[in-house]
């Protein structure tokens, strides 16, 4: 294992505290209303600084997002481990998604706001790349679940499991991303309670694939 040298180490902690500032940021107003004279400000840096770390305020946005979809993944993927059959681990892996939601819903939006960013904007350099990783390998890990599902027999036989990976991938993001957005008004207007709402809302989702 590498060790960091000390001026290494006090490169990464500056890193660090300049994506923690930029990520607040992106929660509180959107990628479009946080100016990088801000992010800087809050940061404690100069805005000289934060170019010498970051090339553009998409730059600076992709190693935020890529903060909190590693830590999604994570949730994922740990919340699955308990299950015994396919289906078990897609529904446990659903609820470890509700928990990412429910423990911190405002890192939903840099998660919501990641698609429009990479439509809007070219390139993105080793950060972007870093990020699609992450977002391939949590594509990689529902599509196994779902594989192994139909082979012990808890998933639909008759599902293609590309398909339904790019399918329960889309829902799952839409609609946490919408319930971090206006869910909290939607629940107090219709008297829901969002533990059991959520959990319902990821019976039909996979109950539509379950054997």
């Amino acid at each position: 294992m590498t060790t960091m040298t000390r001026r290494e180490r006090e490169r990464q902690a500056r890193e660090n505290e300049i994506v923690a500032a930029a990520e607040a940021l992106f929660c509180e107003k959107g990628f479009d209303a946080t100016a990088m004279d801000e992010i800087a400000a809050a940061a404690q840096f100069t805005k000289r600084t934060l170019y010498q770390y970051f090339q553009n305020k998409e730059e600076l946005f992709y190693a935020a997002a890529l903060t909190r979809f590693t830590q999604l993944r994570a949730s994922v993927a740990q919340a699955a481990e308990a299950g015994a059959t396919g289906i078990q681990r897609l529904r446990l892996g659903g609820e470890g998604y509700y928990r990412f939601f429910r423990d911190q819903p405002q890192k939903m939006r840099l998660i919501g706001e990641l698609g429009q960013i990479k439509k809007r904007f070219a390139g993105g350099g080793a950060r972007l790349d870093a990020l699609l990783a992450a977002d391939n390998a949590l594509f990689q890990w529902m599509a196994q679940a779902v594989e192994q599902g139909k082979a012990d027999g808890s998933v639909r036989a008759d599902v293609d499991s590309m398909q339904t990976t790019f399918s329960v991938i889309f829902m799952l993001t839409g609609f946490f991303n919408q319930l971090a957005a206006t869910g909290e008004t939607f629940m107090a207007h219709f008297g829901l309670e969002a533990e059991s709402f959520c959990g319902k809302s990821l019976d039909l989702l996979f109950g539509a694939i379950q054997a």
